[in-house]
Formats: C-alpha cells, structure tokens, sequence
C-alpha cells in the first residue's frame, strides 16, 4: 500500500483486477491448507496429552520419536513443496506428465523415508542417546528403543501424506484433502487412540496404535487422492 501511494508503481484497471484475482484465489486455496496445517499440529499435542495422561514414560519416549519424525517431516516438505510447483506447471499438459510428476515425488519420499527408518531401526540406541539424557531412566529408554523400532515403518505413510498433500495443492486442491485429512486426524487418530486406550482398555499403548492407524489412512488416502486429481489435469 505504502508503494502504491508513493506512485513508484503505477497499477492500470487491467492490471489491479490481476491483483484481486491473484489474492483472492491465493486466500480460497490458502485458507484449507492454513486449516490442515493447525488441525495436525493441534492433534500431535493432543496425543501428547493423552500420552502424558497415562504414563509419564510413554510420553518421554514419544518426544524423542516426534523429534525423528521432524527429520522425516522436513526432508519430505522439501520434496513436496518442489514437487507441488512442478505439478503446477505441468498440470496444463495433462495427467499423463502430471502422473509422472507423483511417482517420481513419491518414489523420492518412500526412498528417503525407508533409509531413515533403516538408519534408526539398526542406531535405535544411538538415536535415543541423541535425544535424552544420561539420567534418563532405563525404563524410558528402553520404551523409547522400541517406540522407534516399531513406528519406523510408518515412517513411509508421514512421507507420502506430506508429498501428496503439496502435490494437490499445486493441482489447486485444498478443500477436500483438508476435509479427508482432518477426518483421518480425529476419527481414526484421536477417536480411534482414545476408543482402544479407554473402552479397550489399553491405554498408552492404544493412543498410540490410533496415532500409527492415522499415519497410514492418511498416507494411503492422500496418494489415491493425489492420483486421482492427476486424471482430471489438463487445459
């Protein structure tokens, strides 16, 4: 605004409805994406809570494996957001270099996902040393070994949710993966966690089994999502 009245850019009619455009479809597309983003973050500190709620030991040993998790977060981010303005820029050319465009994004993801978990499975005890203390106790320690021995796996279903979801942004989709996603966040996460630790009675154990459940419907819905979007790309 300070630019605009300075009169250093002169914007014609033509050009100002370009603007208004631009920000109105940037706030349409951003505002599901902002959403999803809030709504995952609130749900890791739910399951932290419920975590916490339950034993003190379990929720030690799932900030070291949240901590990991950040690795493989960032790493796939990355790749996501390169692959969403690829997609972007083919998407006019039609599904056929759009499909490429995701296999190559989520072979990519899987490859660095799988190492990672690898890596940890066979440094399990190094990875814990990198994220606690030498007064930690054994018991937290040895849970924390096999907290990431056991979530390793999943490590791939994170990797694709996380691709996928930059990639249907870049095929200008954000309301139905915020929706689906969201669903996958509180119906089988949290809803699922808190059914298996209370009614099931298997506390800890169960929040976590709901968050490992969401891991996976969310990898797997997110990439049928992603490719089916791809069948609708063109001029």
């Amino acid at each position: 605004m300070i630019v605009l009245r300075s009169g250093a850019l002169r914007v014609t009619g033509m050009y100002a409805r370009r603007i208004w455009f631009l920000a109105f479809e940037a706030l349409r597309l951003g505002w599901a994406a902002g959403a999803q983003q809030a709504l995952e973050s609130v749900l890791f500190i739910a399951v932290l809570y419920l975590l916490g709620v339950h034993s003190t030991i379990w929720l030690a040993a799932t900030a070291a494996v949240f901590a990991v998790m950040e690795v493989n977060y960032a790493a796939s981010a990355a790749r996501g957001e390169v692959l969403a303005a690829r997609v972007a820029v083919r998407r006019k050319e039609g599904p056929a270099p759009v499909r490429r465009l995701l296999r190559l994004g989520g072979g990519l993801a899987c490859a660095s996902a799988i190492m990672l978990g690898l890596t940890i499975s066979f440094f399990s005890d190094a990875t814990v040393a990198l994220f606690s203390r030498a007064q930690t106790a054994d018991a937290a320690r040895d849970l924390m070994v096999s907290f990431l021995r056991w979530t390793a796996p999943f490590f791939i279903f994170d990797a694709l949710q996380i691709v996928y979801v930059h990639a249907l942004r870049g095929l200008r989709q954000t309301v139905r993966p915020m929706v689906l996603s969201t669903s996958c966040y509180w119906l089988i996460g949290l809803g699922g966690g808190m059914a298996l630790a209370g009614p099931a009675a298997l506390g800890a154990t169960g929040v976590w089994v709901g968050f490992c459940a969401w891991l996976a419907s969310a990898g797997l819905l997110m990439t049928a999502l992603a490719f089916r979007a791809a069948r609708q790309a063109g001029p």
